[in-house]
């Protein structure tokens, strides 16, 4: 569908990306896979974004979700600009992103009456023959609505935990209650000049007992209580006894044309803003410079990753590689001697072929992409062109004395930081339990790439030194209480999959973590950013033997590259917003309730933590699901004797 969006480039990866619903200004979408961009060769090009080690990264975590045969992805790419002949320098990254009509109901404002919308039709009721129990004027005739009446998109859509989402189904629905033989479920339009459906609040905030929808051709009406509970709708069934709420598996995303699978799901039901309904999975990576690590330029060309794929699939021979060479003299382009560049090919090919062999357990394939950062953060001073950085003399800091809590603290004068989507899920209610892997949805389906937004900001790095932490954990065997507690807590919780074996449920982790919100809002405070401009990266392994936490701004905007946030790392600066950061942690409004819970929270996964005192916006955390694993406790100290890293500052 061809129209001009108003949602930013950013959020088709982030917030509204694949698979998630979006009030257009013309009508209520759905963002297509990434399959159905509509990009050219050199538009391809130009929206590419530069990170190797974020995309080899990316396909081994891709296997964790679907496998060895997931389909290999060789690029990033931006999501395109809509193409505007007046601005012909940004004709090179102009390109479609396509959506669908989601959900296909609407409610008239003015009758209350349900109809389906065509995909290219305005979306307007011009009912003409209101039933006898409606007041006010038929929707077409008013000299106000020459047009019609407004429509919205219905408020609730149905969904399963495996993914496949659909509009409720009302026609079904209302002949639970029909009377015999009504021909309300003859009319397979339900359209817009003549519906049969009405769907009424009676204003009194009861939520679904508050509704009630209403066949005009029988006049009979049917309350929606209950439609909310699982067991209640697993018992409205059909005139042939069949489910009502049965999963159609219906994909949407994948375009109007994708057919439906096989779904043995019961649908759970929610108004169509619920957060539940959607959750993007999002991997990010900070760039960083690597020269022991030398890929020639010739290896991401189009015609070499073309060749290379087709001959790991088996659809093409080693001894083709000098015909796609020879065509254009490839090699010649990059300076290459036709062996070179052969030799250069091979190695890839099995390189590739190792790789897709090998299916890395996810919490080994993040430390091991988070040291590789962790080691260039470390350095005393980097200059790159995408990364700049310089380490802060702790001895400069005259009124703390912070080698006691850091081993060193740095400015990180430029980051570049990439966000991918690999795919969504969606939380539903359900009868039984599937594994990860059922409940994933990519992003893409054959194509190489997957949606990816970069943007350019700087940032602030606190290196505690893993010996530190340790010596804390050590000599304080009260603390260990936080990981304990935390660990019971998972047990009991739907995150105890996701978190059994990680290392996130260490003290060690929850302290950098709890700091990390602690100091990120005092930045807003102090330095002028907008919690919002700011995000975190914890690094923190005991195999690794990492402990730090980068603070960086990755607004796409100006603002994230002013230097405002740079300078706070400075002495005459820090030492004030670090010693106001812990002292503001000493106080919630909730206390005691909350200095002294055993879990609150998502899953009871915080400690002394909540919305008054140390969590934060969901944009700002880097955890998943969000604002978990957090206790002031670990800061400052508890009535249980438990000594809080900062108890002295």
């Amino acid at each position: 569908m061809a129209f001009k969006s108003d949602l930013r480039r950013s959020q088709v990866v982030t917030t509204f990306g694949v698979g998630a619903t979006y009030d257009y200004v013309e009508f209520p979408g759905m963002t297509l896979t990434v399959d159905e961009w509509q990009l050219n060769p050199r538009t391809i090009q130009k929206l590419k974004v530069n990170n190797f080690r974020f995309v080899e990264y990316l396909n081994k975590v891709l296997k964790n979700y679907e496998g060895v045969n997931a389909v290999r992805i060789n690029k990033l790419i931006e999501p395109p600009v809509a193409y505007d002949q007046m601005q012909e320098a940004l004709h090179d990254i102009s390109g479609k992103i396509e959506v669908t009509t989601f959900p296909k109901w609407s409610v008239c404002m003015n009758c209350n009456a349900l109809m389906k919308h065509s995909p290219a039709g305005n979306r307007r009721c011009n009912n003409n023959h209101l039933p006898n129990w409606k007041k006010g004027n038929p929707c077409s005739t008013s000299s106000t609505n020459r047009h019609g009446s407004k429509t919205e998109p219905v408020r609730f859509i149905a969904y399963c935990q495996k993914g496949h989402i659909q509009d409720i189904p009302w026609p079904e629905l209302m002949a639970t209650n029909c009377n015999e033989n009504c021909a309300m479920l003859n009319d397979e339009n339900h359209g817009p000049s003549n519906p049969s459906l009405y769907l009424d609040d009676n204003g009194q905030g009861g939520g679904f007992s508050s509704l009630r929808i209403t066949c005009k051709v029988c006049g009979k009406s049917k309350a929606l209580t209950g439609i909310s509970q699982l067991e209640e709708r697993e018992k409205i069934i059909d005139q042939n006894g069949n489910k009502i709420f049965s999963c159609k598996g219906e994909k949407p995303w994948l375009g109007p044309t994708a057919p439906n699978e096989q779904c043995e799901e019961l649908l759970d039901v929610q108004p169509r803003g619920a957060s539940k309904i959607y959750l993007p999975i999002h991997k990010s990576a900070i760039y960083v410079p690597d020269p022991y690590s030398v890929r020639h330029e010739i290896l991401d060309d189009e015609s070499t990753i073309n060749i290379v794929q087709k001959i790991i699939d088996g659809e093409r021979e080693i001894s083709d590689i000098e015909i796609v060479l020879d065509m254009g003299n490839l090699h010649g382009s990059y300076d290459l001697e036709i062996d070179e560049a052969k030799n250069l090919i091979i190695e890839e090919i099995n390189r590739l072929t190792e790789d897709d062999q090998e299916v890395i357990e996810q919490e080994e394939l993040d430390r091991d992409f988070l040291f590789k950062e962790y080691q260039t953060l470390i350095q005393n001073s980097v200059d790159d062109e995408d990364f700049k950085s310089d380490s802060i003399a702790l001895d400069s800091y005259k009124n703390l004395d912070l080698e006691k809590y850091f081993l060193s603290l740095h400015q990180i004068k430029k980051v570049k930081t990439a966000t991918a989507l690999i795919g969504f899920e969606r939380q539903a209610e359900s009868i039984r339990k599937i594994s990860p892997e059922e409940k994933f949805n990519p992003a893409r389906e054959n194509v190489d790439f997957l949606p990816c937004s970069e943007v350019t900001g700087e940032g602030i790095f606190i290196n505690f030194g893993y010996e530190k932490i340790k010596n804390w954990l050590n000599n304080n065997s009260k603390i260990s209480e936080i990981t304990k507690n935390l660990k019971n807590n998972a047990k009991n919780s739907f995150l105890y999959e996701k978190l059994k074996d990680s290392e996130s449920l260490d003290a060690g982790f929850v302290l950098i973590h709890s700091f990390s919100h602690a100091l990120m809002t005092q930045l807003a405070m102090e330095c002028g950013y907008g919690i919002t401009e700011l995000l975190e990266r914890i690094y923190f392994s005991k195999e690794k033997e990492m402990a730090g936490v980068l603070i960086y701004t990755a607004s796409a905007d100006s603002s994230g590259s002013l230097g405002g946030l740079v300078r706070t790392i400075k002495p005459e600066l820090f030492e004030g917003i670090l010693k106001n950061a812990i002292e503001n942690s000493r106080f919630c409004s909730n206390d005691p309730i909350c200095s002294e819970s055993d879990g609150q929270g998502l899953g009871g996964m915080n400690l002394a933590a909540c919305h008054a005192c140390l969590m934060v916006p969901d944009l700002a955390c880097c955890t998943f699901p969000k604002n978990i694993l957090l206790d002031r406790n670990s800061l400052i100290g508890s009535e249980t004797d438990a000594q809080g890293y900062f108890l002295d500052l």
